[in-house]
């Protein structure tokens, strides 16, 4: 087992991975990550979440002077029975009739704006409805509305509202998650979790191969099979387009730029070279990578790598 973190327990950020429908985690990738197997990647200092930071408060504002909404900002609050269920919502707002909602404020660039909704709708990406649902259950209050700024200048607002049916249904997961981070047992796997939930092979070992294992075999050498041949006629139909074009930097149709085949040049490491004249700079700079690929065998002396 890893370094159980518990004081850390389950956040805003956790509660659409713990339900299973998160589209950044797996449950599995969760588990992983709270009970010390794998460290989750630091993003603090990546420039779309720096400027999300400063560009929170002028949300905030155009929130405001767009309701006329009373906002106080929030802290970091726990369950008072369920400590381990934690989170920091953005803030609180009072409409003039004395009603109470949460806030919480997003900013997102301009290809993210297909996973919103209209403006005055409710529909957020999922992990952003999760995580006001996480902070409904731990503050009791059901209604939030989400104000957020996509591609700098496209302003919007949501309203959640939370039956308690839903809430219920929500938290039953979340317990679900933290009793199997506390007792070190693991949620069942997504194929996107293979590499993370068997990352070595043992020396030696075999597992017969059943009926279902058969299938799933089967199944990939025709997937294999398929994209060998898709590949080859990409790549066929690639040179008789340029044959067409001859030297043309572009291709348009009714007057519409449809291809381009701009000349580029790149420059990479020539490694080989490298390795020769200066071996022990390019022994103090390799990088190990270790994965497990999937090597179909085929008749005679051949295989199949993935």
């Amino acid at each position: 087992m890893g370094n159980l973190d518990r004081d850390y327990g389950l956040g805003g950020h956790d509660c659409a991975a713990a339900c299973g429908i998160s589209k950044w985690r797996t449950p599995y990738q969760l588990w992983a990550e709270k009970t010390g197997r794998v460290t989750r990647e630091d993003i603090s200092t990546k420039p779309a979440v720096e400027w999300g930071r400063r560009l929170e408060g002028a949300v905030v504002r155009k929130y405001i002077d767009a309701t006329g909404h009373a906002y106080v900002e929030s802290e970091t609050l726990r369950d008072p029975e369920l400590p381990w269920m934690r989170g920091t919502p953005d803030g609180f707002v009072t409409a003039p009739g004395g009603q109470v909602r949460g806030l919480e404020v997003k900013t997102a660039s301009g290809r993210s704006a297909r996973w919103w909704g209209p403006s005055g709708t409710d529909e957020v990406p999922v992990d952003y409805a999760m995580q006001c649902a996480h902070y409904a259950l731990i503050t009791k209050v059901t209604t939030w509305d989400v104000a957020v700024l996509l591609d700098q200048s496209d302003y919007r607002t949501y309203t959640l509202a939370f039956p308690p049916a839903m809430l219920t249904a929500v938290a039953g997961h979340l317990r679900a998650m933290w009793d199997r981070i506390i007792t070190d047992t693991a949620p069942d796997a997504f194929p996107e979790d293979a590499d993370l939930a068997y990352p070595r092979s043992s020396d030696g070992t075999c597992v017969d191969a059943g009926d279902n294992l058969r299938e799933l075999l089967s199944e990939l050498r025709s997937c294999r099979n398929t994209a060998r041949a898709l590949r080859a006629r990409e790549s066929e139909l690639i040179g008789k387009v340029k044959l067409a074009a001859k030297d043309s930097e572009s291709i348009k149709c009714d007057g519409v730029t449809v291809a381009t085949l701009r000349w580029q040049e790149r420059n990479t490491l020539d490694s080989a070279r490298l390795k020769s004249d200066y071996p022990d700079i390019y022994k103090a700079y390799l990088k190990t990578s270790r994965n497990r690929p999937l090597s179909l065998k085929a008749t005679g002396n051949t295989s199949e790598n993935m």
